[in-house]
């Protein structure tokens, strides 16, 4: 019998694969669209547990909690797209799209693409589809 004497890690990879798009934050936070639902979204929440609400200049400027990302994440799940701001949430960078498992079988990559696009759209993001682009990140959480 071979007993292990080495370090065992308890770690784990994550991974996100979309196609989609990488987007500046500070940039979608401009969208007036985008501002406006996450905003609204982080009213309903304060309203329901009783607390007290900052302006909405407040709230995108100063999130010392780090919640916008949140509403951030929820507001694009809810246009029926994925994100991920990755290990780092300091780099005001998110990822934009869908997961290539939600390609139909019968559709092309650029309908696809388009139909990101369109969603894309929703949230105020105008870009060619030919722009969208595979997205991988992996990275281990320790």
């Amino acid at each position: 019998m071979e007993i292990k004497n080495n370090f065992v890690t308890n770690s784990s990879s994550v991974s996100f694969i979309v196609w989609g798009i990488n987007y500046d934050i500070p940039k979608l936070l401009k969208i007036k669209n985008v501002a406006n639902k996450i905003y609204e979204m982080y009213l309903n929440n304060q309203k329901k547990y009783k607390l007290k609400a900052l302006s909405k200049e407040e709230f995108i400027k100063n999130d010392d909690d780090g919640n916008i990302e949140e509403y951030i994440e929820e507001y694009i799940s809810n246009c029926g797209l994925d994100s991920t701001f990755g290990p780092d949430y300091d780099n005001y960078f998110i990822d934009i799209g869908k997961s290539p498992f939600d390609m139909k079988l019968d559709e092309t990559l650029l309908d696809f693409k388009k139909d990101i696009q369109k969603r894309l759209l929703k949230l105020g993001i105008d870009i060619p589809a030919e722009e969208i682009q595979q997205i991988t990140e992996c990275w281990e959480d320790r």
